[in-house]
């Protein structure tokens, strides 16, 4: 069977035998078109509304077979959606650590990876990708099953459980070791509430783009007042089983700084949030 590209896969590749006789004008012009379509694509909003169903999506697989989630929910409590590009360093880069947990919990968890390439997107170099990075877990094709979801930049990341319904999203990698571990265990066992988790990343820097450490950030609302602080590499990371709506202030600002903490609201997306000190 024929396998039916992607709509941006399709159009990249048709620019690229248009290109091909251009020489480096048609690199250049290839290189900035793909640019352009990245940067759309990164400002999607990923958020999804609390108790979202999953589609039930049916993806083909390197082995041949497909991965159906339906199927999958019979067996398992926890199900992980990552859309990821063969030539991302950040997907690249977490893919270890989702094994080593998917070692430890597969009785309980699945994990369905699938290429978003807009070039390199045929099932041969996903083989290949599989076996180079010595992942045991479920590797395929994105397709049309999954359309209904977002991707706001490589990797997107769905996790859905038990029920069926999408508790966690993310657009960029699990950025420590041990934080995706959290997130899914965080669903497992007869415990389970059904809330909606989230992992929030909080970059700190100054007007030099210089990481900013031990700076105390404050996360609350009428039912939350939580505190952390940046490390040596100028992050602070918050995980919490219940997202809900939250404002934040950072409490030790540096005497003649202001920040834009209180422009920022964070809800039920993770995702990573930017804080920059500034002189008045």
């Amino acid at each position: 069977m024929e396998k039916k590209k992607g709509g941006a896969g399709r159009v990249v590749l048709i620019i690229l035998g248009v290109l091909a006789a251009l020489g480096v004008a048609g690199y250049l012009g290839l290189r900035a078109l793909v640019k352009e379509q990245m940067s759309k694509v990164n400002d999607i909003n990923l958020s999804v509304s609390k108790g979202q169903e999953a589609p039930d999506f049916v993806l083909p697989l390197t082995d041949g077979s497909e991965a159906k989630l339906s199927e999958l929910l019979k067996d398992k409590e926890v199900v992980v959606l990552n859309i990821f590009a063969s030539w991302c360093g950040p997907c690249e880069k977490e893919f270890p650590d989702m094994e080593k947990t998917y070692q430890k919990y597969k009785d309980k968890m699945e994990i369905v990876a699938v290429s978003g390439d807009l070039v390199l997107d045929e099932m041969e170099d996903m083989v290949k990708y599989k076996e180079e990075h010595n992942l045991s877990f479920l590797i395929g094709m994105k397709n049309e099953s999954i359309d209904s979801l977002k991707v706001g930049g490589f990797p997107t990341t769905y996790i859905i459980d038990r029920n069926g319904r999408i508790v966690f999203s993310q657009s960029g990698a699990f950025l420590h070791e041990g934080d995706f571990e959290k997130v899914v265990t965080s669903l497992m066992g007869d415990d389970y509430e059904g809330k909606q988790v989230a992992l929030y990343n909080f970059y700190v820097t100054n007007a030099n783009k210089e990481r900013v450490s031990d700076i105390e950030i404050r996360l609350y609302n009428d039912t939350v007042n939580e505190t952390i602080k940046t490390g040596e590499d100028g992050i602070a990371s918050y995980f919490t089983q219940d997202a809900q709506d939250l404002k934040i202030e950072v409490l030790n600002l540096p005497d003649g700084y202001t920040s834009n903490a209180d422009t920022i609201t964070l809800g039920i997306e993770s995702g990573t949030k930017m804080i920059t000190l500034e002189k008045k």
